[in-house]
């Protein structure tokens, strides 16, 4: 089931500008994941973004369940859905969590009905580069950004047939209450909880979610490209001192 509100031009070039800095943050981080030397990276954006990027390193595939978290949101799936087709193994494996914070309640001022973001946008993605449909269901747990008794919908940003639009299209809600929702998902996108969504709805409400979905995304593109920046200067730095050193030593 897909919820198209890219009604107008406008409104279709905004979502199609998220659509491309939602790549360029997973791709971004797919540059820097394998080369990351902890086991566990957490990255903060000035509380606008938050990513966890977990690695392992094992001559075979691991396996078994993992987890990542923060404030508001879990993930969890297992090591084998991580890794996908263990015939190709390189050696390593990540999954990564990207929390996005402050999205508020919006309105559409021509209908005057309240359209509700009621969780943390969430990026996750895994050194599987295959994950359309999953062959076992990934789980998220979303925090309430407040309290509602409210059934909410579970969502995912898909651009398969546009600029892009929120769609429910293979996740399915497994349990609410007032503070907290579980989704099963069979792929990996970016996705969130959202509350009265209406087919046709007016565009300045998409355009005003998609802004801000804008400043956030490039305000992490910007702090990934930064931590890019300080691990290839300080590879370089070893590298240039360990020249010196071998220098020295056949001096």
């Amino acid at each position: 089931m897909f919820f198209n509100w890219a009604s107008s031009p406008m409104v279709t070039v905004v979502a199609c500008e998220v659509t491309k800095l939602l790549r360029t943050i997973e791709i971004s981080i797919r540059l820097i994941a394998p080369l990351l030397t902890e086991n566990v990276t957490r990255i903060e954006t000035n509380h606008t973004a938050e990513v966890e990027i977990m690695v392992r390193r094992d001559k075979t595939p691991p396996e078994g369940p993992v987890s990542l978290t923060n404030e508001n949101t879990q993930f969890d799936t297992t090591w084998e859905t991580v890794v996908g087709d263990d015939q190709n193994y390189p050696g390593f494996a990540y999954v990564f969590l990207l929390s996005y914070r402050n999205l508020d309640s919006l309105k559409d001022n021509t209908s005057h009905q309240s359209q509700q973001l009621m969780s943390s946008a969430a990026t996750v993605s895994v050194s599987n580069s295959n994950t359309t449909y999953l062959p076992q269901q990934v789980n998220l747990t979303f925090h309430h950004l407040q309290s509602s008794d409210v059934d909410p919908t579970c969502v995912y940003w898909s651009d398969e047939n546009g600029p892009g639009v929120w769609s429910g299209r293979g996740c399915t809600l497994v349990i609410s209450n007032s503070t907290h929702t579980v989704c099963s998902c069979n792929h990996l996108s970016t996705f969130a909880m959202l509350k009265g969504i209406h087919q046709g709805q007016g565009s300045g409400q998409l355009s005003l979610v998609m802004w801000v979905g804008v400043v956030v995304a490039l305000t992490c593109v910007f702090r990934i490209t930064t931590l890019w920046c300080r691990f290839v200067s300080r590879k370089r730095r070893g590298g240039r001192r360990l020249q010196q050193d071998v220098q020295l030593h056949r001096k």
